[in-house]
């Protein structure tokens, strides 16, 4: 009952303040009961503004991300800290101030600790990696002299 009310209590400022936090949007994922479409638009949302101005990615990269995990968050427990790992990671990416393979492992180890399983972390993992690549570009890997 107490996790109804909490999530009722987020929709409610959700609505009244129109835009929401990252946290506040992780948070509402967790409800068993909530609509996955609004959700997914509110997560969504509440991840484009953390860009950069001159880096922003597609908005379709974000929202096919926001899907993913919302079709793989619904109904889960989130603890603070794995809420924060969460932010922390989705944060980085969208600076772009770590390489896209950092941020994407920091992601990884945030679903891991939620139990999200190996094959919808891999599918919300590589709608991440296409956020990064959006926002810094892909990664560069060091060439080798060919002798």
């Amino acid at each position: 009952m107490k996790s109804v009310l909490t999530v009722f209590v987020l929709l409610a400022s959700c609505l009244c303040a129109q835009t929401v936090s990252l946290k506040t949007a992780l948070y509402v994922l967790t409800s068993s009961d909530a609509d996955r479409t609004a959700v997914t638009k509110q997560l969504a949302d509440a991840i484009m503004p953390l860009a950069r101005s001159n880096r922003q990615p597609a908005r379709y990269s974000v929202e096919a991300f926001a899907t993913e995990l919302a079709r793989s968050m619904i109904g889960k427990g989130l603890t603070i800290v794995q809420a924060g790992s969460l932010e922390n990671a989705i944060t980085e990416m969208m600076r772009g101030s770590v390489p896209n393979y950092t941020s994407t492992g920091h992601l990884r180890d945030a679903l891991s600790a939620i139990h999200i399983d190996s094959a919808d972390t891999r599918a919300i993992t590589t709608r991440f990696l296409a956020i990064g690549e959006d926002v810094r570009g892909p990664d560069d890997l060091q060439l080798m002299k060919i002798k």
